[in-house]
């Protein structure tokens, strides 16, 4: 088999070995003070995507095996990974955390991936692609997010969550601010 049919690995033999750990789960926002610990050197990506396409996702999680939520239990899931996840940002700053706009994977993938691969010190590869071509872990939502966001529009849960999407939007970090790593350790220690 090529590389390009085997894009993804979930065993690697002792002769390749693996260099980066990367875990995609957003209940990780919670965990961000310990693993920043944990792992004084790593990096972290906040995947900032907008509140009603998550929540459509999330209403629809039976289909990939996960507990599945109602819009309103969906939009508060994705305002405290958000904010978990921006003071985050906040905590280590621009040399830590990058900033990814998920629309980008779709709407630019190349570009993307090659500033990814520049904030983690990596070689861009056209192979970075590759994993794209198959959608993975999809709750297969796309006929219902017009709806849904109709639907929501009226929504006083979604009105706050997209104000924090618009606040988060609008205020990428820059250098660490240590307030934040203090909020992060706070809600670790709360959850």
């Amino acid at each position: 088999e090529s590389r390009a049919d085997m894009p993804m690995q979930i065993q690697r033999s002792g002769s390749d070995p693996k260099r980066r750990w990367i875990d995609g789960t957003p209940l990780n926002t919670f965990y961000l003070w310990a693993l920043s610990g944990m792992f004084p050197q790593a990096r972290f990506i906040h995947n900032l995507r907008r509140p009603d396409e998550v929540a459509t996702s999330l209403e629809s999680f039976h289909r990939v095996g996960a507990e599945p939520q109602v819009l309103d239990e969906g939009l508060e899931t994705w305002i405290s990974h958000t904010e978990n996840a921006w003071y985050g940002e906040r905590a280590f700053g621009r040399e830590r955390a990058y900033r990814l706009d998920f629309h980008r994977i779709g709407d630019e993938p190349e570009a993307l991936f090659q500033e990814v691969c520049a904030f983690l010190g990596e070689e861009y590869s056209p192979d970075c692609l590759i994993p794209l071509r198959k959608k993975l872990n999809s709750s297969e939502v796309d006929d219902r997010r017009e709806s849904n966001l109709q639907q929501l529009q009226e929504n006083p849960a979604f009105r706050s969550a997209q104000a924090v999407y618009d606040i988060v939007a609008a205020q990428p970090a820059s250098v660490p601010e240590p307030f934040a790593l203090e909020v992060l350790r706070q809600r670790f220690l709360d959850y």
